[in-house]
């Protein structure tokens, strides 16, 4: 009996760990200029501006750079 309240504690424990990374995480469709994405990748807005020439990283229509697009292309990498 007391190992089943244990684990019941620990399922919970990792649901509320879960959770709280969850709330950290970046939504995949936040946005950001090139200089942002520059700056986040410790790289030059001229380092972005030709993988974006080359197809290697995704822009919306307006030319900005979705968290969605630097995750696919760091996966890619």
């Amino acid at each position: 009996m007391g190992q089943n309240i244990a684990t019941e504690i620990l399922k919970e424990t990792i649901k509320d760990a879960l959770r709280e990374y969850d709330k950290e995480r970046i939504h995949p469709n936040t946005v950001y200029y090139i200089n942002q994405v520059a700056k986040q990748m410790n790289t030059t807005y001229r380092k972005i501006k030709s993988l974006i020439e080359k197809g290697l990283l995704k822009t919306t229509k307006d030319g900005r750079i979705t968290q969605r697009a630097i995750d696919e292309y760091l996966e890619n990498k």
